[in-house]
Order: C-alpha cells, then sequence, then structure tokens
C-alpha cells in the first residue's frame, strides 16, 4: 500500500517541523501529519507567529494587510546554450499550455525560431500561473477504459504514464466523444491492460538517470530503485522533465523523519520500513 505524503508545500513543512521541535506545535503522528492541508496548516503557523515573543531590544517591522510574505529567492542554474534551439520537453511544454488555453499559440516565426533562454523564461512564467501537475490516478484509469473499449489508441509505454493532467483531459474528452458517437478507433484491443505496476522499462532507467545526473531529480534510493513500477517512474520523468523545461533544480531532501526514526527505539522493534518521502523527495510513492 502506498505510503502517505504530507499535502503541505515544502515551505510550509520546514515552518511546521520547526515549530514543532520549538514545542509551539505539538508532536503527532505522521499519518495526521500527511492530513493537514496547505489552508490548515497556514491557519496553525499564523497562530504560531502570533504567540512568537519578539526578540529583545527589536521592534516587528510593520506589515500592510495586502503585502506577501517574504520567501527566499529560487536558484535559477545557468542555461546551458541559451541561444540554442528549445529542446523538445521545452517545445511539448509550451504546446500543452496552447492547448489548454493557458497562452496565445506563438507566431510560426517565432515558434521556429525559439531558443533555450526564450522558452524557459516562457515555462516559468506559465509555472508560475498555475502550477504543472501530473494526471490523477482516476484519470489514468478512464484513460486504460477508453483504450480497452476502443475509444481512444493506447500510446507508448513512456508517454502514457508521463501523462499531465492536462493532455490526460484532453484525452478523455476525445475519447468521450468518440464514446458518445459510438466510434471506435481500428484494431484496438479489448484486452488491453496498462503495465504500469510492471517493472521501469530502460528507456525510463535511461531518462530518470539523465534527469538525476542534471539535478532535475533527487537521487532514487538503492530500495526505490529495485523496485520502480513504470507508473512510479512516469511520475518522476514527468517532474523532471517540468523542471528541465523551466530551468529548475530539484529542492533539497528533506531527511527529517529518515532522523525521528532513527533515535525512535520504538520503530526498531517493528520490521524496516523505508523513510516516507516528502515532495521534496520526488517520489511519487
Amino acid at each position: 500500500m502506498a505510503k502517505p505524503k504530507p499535502l503541505m508545500t515544502p515551505e510550509q513543512q520546514k515552518m511546521f517541523k520547526k515549530a514543532v521541535a520549538d514545542k509551539a506545535i505539538p508532536a503527532m503522528k505522521y499519518e495526521d501529519y500527511c492530513k493537514i492541508t496547505p489552508e490548515q496548516a497556514d491557519e496553525m503557523l499564523k497562530a504560531v507567529a502570533a504567540k512568537a515573543p519578539s526578540a529583545p531590544g527589536k521592534t516587528p517591522e510593520p506589515q500592510s494587510a495586502g503585502s506577501p510574505e517574504k520567501t527566499p529567492e529560487k536558484k535559477t542554474p545557468e542555461i546551458k546554450d541559451p541561444d540554442s534551439p528549445a529542446t523538445k520537453f521545452q517545445k511539448r511544454a509550451i504546446a500543452e499550455a496552447v492547448k489548454a488555453g493557458q497562452m496565445e499559440r506563438l507566431p510560426e516565426d517565432q515558434w521556429k525560431d525559439l531558443t533555450k533562454g526564450g522558452a524557459s523564461k516562457i515555462i516559468a512564467e506559465l509555472h508560475a500561473k498555475q502550477p504543472p501537475a501530473p494526471a490523477t490516478e482516476s484519470q489514468m484509469q478512464e484513460i486504460e477504459k477508453l483504450v480497452k473499449d476502443g475509444r481512444i489508441y493506447p500510446m507508448k509505454t513512456e508517454t502514457y504514464n508521463s501523462l499531465s493532467k492536462d493532455k490526460a483531459s484532453t484525452l478523455i474528452g476525445l475519447g468521450r466523444m468518440n464514446k458518445e458517437n459510438d466510434v471506435r478507433v481500428e484494431g484496438y484491443d479489448p484486452n488491453y491492460v496498462s503495465k504500469r505496476d510492471q517493472p521501469k522499462t530502460p528507456e525510463q532507467e535511461a531518462e530518470i538517470t539523465r534527469l538525476v545526473k542534471e539535478k532535475r531529480l533527487n537521487p532514487v534510493s538503492f530500495s526505490n530503485w529495485k523496485s520502480l513500477t513504470q507508473g512510479e517512474a512516469g511520475k518522476l520523468i514527468y517532474i523532471g522533465q517540468q523542471r528541465e523545461a523551466a530551468n529548475e533544480l530539484a529542492p533539497e531532501r528533506d531527511k527529517t523523519h529518515e532522523r525521528d526514526a532513527a533515535s525512535n527505539p520504538e520503530k526498531e522493534k517493528s520490521p524496516v520500513k523505508r523513510p516516507a518521502p516528502s515532495r521534496a523527495d520526488d517520489m511519487p510513492m
């Protein structure tokens, strides 16, 4: 069974753990920690901040109600060959944004001459407005049913397991329309079964290795790597390629819970389990 993941943002998780360490928020089970929504975390952290005493000799700086909370600046790596042609991953991300109505189609000459630097800037602006998301479990299940029913064509394993939420919505819309009009694609297989639970493919292994090497993904632990499925690998690849397209690096891995587990003697009595990943760990498990 899949381990639960925290719903809070990485920044909220850091602040929340500090508040627990300072005993401003009571310690809790990891399962309960994972259930806290970003909105609930925001309220809890605001309450902690309101109770926190000011440092001696310091007067808190006034902050207007409308002023945004200060967040640390993101370190953007330098783009290698920014004037070279945009990569296929960058062009795919922009094309999907156009189809989803998130931006206007670029003029043909601009699209043809699009550079890595130019594409990176466009994608970063898109992500700031609407963070990208992989296809949901319900979307994946519906796509599998539509393929089995012959309403849409099957796709390559690597493509299927790395679908974005927007792309999945487009495929589902097409499949539902074909179903309403009683249209079936040629050569469909009624016994089709996706291979999401099968071991990762060599192509997926090579792509994850490349993304880790370029620091778009955090390294995968040996135990997780051995058991990685095609579905899990696809989500990792999606995350890494989105970061690559926007010229972003993987966030630093959060090892707080690993340290907690090591220092808790009660944990040693039970069978060893792999540490529950945070969002910064990338692992979709």
